[in-house]
């Protein structure tokens, strides 16, 4: 049963936490850098034509800037004492296209923030509703929409969404939008265990 919040329950106490949010909460980026660095550069140095090259490269940067300048700490500071809400299509995004690249340590982080997470029906303003569809995944006009309803902050690091929504449409909405982070999964941990095994050799 997806609990419906009235406007009341919505308070200064209250996050609403987007896809990407949830995503960096989770990912290996900002809980491993450390462990994941030395074989992730090695394999962004040697393998320029694997097919893999973009994306672990991607992620790459991404654990070089989390080492750099952790964003996890940061993020946790934020989250801390408040209530966190996503929107069920959020969760669904996450629950049914995402869950299925997690590595097990992504999941078992993932299993745990939903412990901590209120999953609400989307309620999206009137002026959502009325945006290009076609520009906009359901997910992120659910999330953003109910925000810009309830007046509640959310927590994004979907920054081009944002620009949209601010910049934009000038809509006055309270936005926190923070660096994001991939999914690190199976598939990639493999990849690059795979490359230094061979290079190792």
């Amino acid at each position: 049963m997806i609990p419906y919040i009235n406007l009341t329950q919505m308070d200064d106490n209250c996050l609403l936490l987007d896809v990407t949010t949830i995503i960096t909460l989770i990912s290996d980026t900002t809980h491993r850098p450390n462990e994941l660095i030395e074989s992730f550069t090695k394999y962004i140095a040697t393998s320029k034509d694997d097919r893999y090259y973009d994306k672990i490269k991607s992620i790459t940067e991404e654990i070089m800037d989390e080492l750099a300048n952790p964003l996890y700490p940061k993020l946790m500071k934020v989250l801390e004492g408040k209530k966190l809400y996503t929107v069920q299509e959020a969760y669904d995004r996450i629950f049914n296209e995402m869950q299925l690249i997690m590595n097990v340590n992504e999941h078992k982080r993932f299993i745990e923030l939903t412990k901590r997470l209120t999953i609400i029906k989307a309620d999206i303003s009137e002026r959502f509703q009325k945006l290009d569809a076609n520009r906009w995944k359901k997910s992120n006009r659910s999330i953003f929409g109910t925000a810009d309803k309830l007046k509640v902050k959310m927590l994004t690091g979907n920054r081009k969404a944002v620009v949209t929504v601010l910049d934009g449409n000038k809509f006055d909405m309270d936005i926190i939008v923070h660096r994001s982070r991939d999914l690190v999964g199976n598939r990639i941990l493999e990849q690059v265990g795979k490359l230094n095994d061979n290079i190792d050799k």
